[in-house]
């Protein structure tokens, strides 16, 4: 007697794959926001404590460049952020960086 297996796994559908693959980009979406948004908030937070921190240390001259640093990082996120790509119609989803929706296809994060 032949012991029981349990049937293979059946592979997924194309349907399945593309959903899949639309449900990553829009949380990628979202993780692009949320990072965008903490370094925004973030910035004169973090520019004050490296400030405190290097003038304790009596060096305050390098905070300057610590900070174009960081504001070089925010732009660079703000431009990934709206140069994003509507996973359904493959065009660019909104230069407006807040948008909630596709400006052609009105496809949304969900």
């Amino acid at each position: 007697m032949e012991p029981y297996r349990a049937p293979a796994p059946r592979p997924p559908t194309p349907a399945e794959i593309e959903a899949q693959r639309v449900a990553a980009a829009w949380v990628d979406l979202r993780w692009r926001r949320m990072f965008s948004l903490a370094l925004f908030v973030g910035f004169l937070p973090v520019n004050v404590v490296v400030y405190v921190i290097l003038a304790m240390a009596g060096i305050t001259e390098e905070s300057k460049w610590f900070a174009f640093a960081y504001m070089a990082i925010c732009v660079v996120s703000g431009i990934r952020n709206a140069f994003f790509r509507c996973p359904v119609c493959k065009k660019m989803f909104n230069l407006r960086s807040l948008a909630l929706e596709c400006m052609h296809c009105g496809a949304g994060p969900g």
